[in-house]
């Protein structure tokens, strides 16, 4: 009796084309891409910002910048190969709104808040409106606040900037 012999069919398997998301070893952490370590160092930075600048700490806005001034220029000295100057303007804009929150805490009235910042070359309407939202710090330091406190006065208060 014959029986028939059945052919057999080959299959290879799809060749393995590189990702485009490159893997990284990560100690502990296992492997993670670019993009997710990227997102681990900023968000490390930042809780560590956060802790240097406590808005409830009680220490002078000269004694908050000096710590993190060190801080800030070992990160960007760390960190000076990468090739990302639009995320280290964002982190310097993050970094400088912070720091005008604190200084709006630590006028604490309005009645102070309109004081110094019209004292510091504000105009009246703009530090009236930031003054009537006295307890509003991190809202209000994103207005025009950045006219009585520029970036300058971080700078000659130790804090480097990130992006340059």
């Amino acid at each position: 009796m014959f029986t028939p012999v059945m052919e057999s069919v080959l299959t290879f398997p799809k060749p393995s084309y590189p990702s485009t998301s490159v893997t990284l070893y990560v100690g502990l952490l296992g492997s993670v891409t670019i993009c997710e370590y990227r997102q681990l160092v900023e968000s490390g930075m930042k809780d560590r910002v956060r802790g240097l600048t406590r808005r409830n700490a009680g220490r002078s806005l000269a004694q908050i910048c000096k710590p993190l001034g060190t801080y800030l220029s070992g990160w960007k000295a760390y960190f000076r190969i990468a090739e990302t100057p639009r995320r280290f303007a964002d982190i310097d804009g993050w970094v400088r709104h912070r720091l005008r929150a604190i200084q709006l805490k630590h006028w604490k009235q309005g009645r102070i808040i309109y004081r110094e910042l019209t004292a510091r070359g504000m105009p009246d309407h703009a530090a009236r409106r930031v003054a009537a939202n006295g307890r509003r710090w991190w809202h209000n330091s994103a207005m025009a606040i950045h006219i009585a406190l520029p970036n300058h006065v971080f700078s000659q208060l130790g804090v480097p900037k990130l992006a340059s």
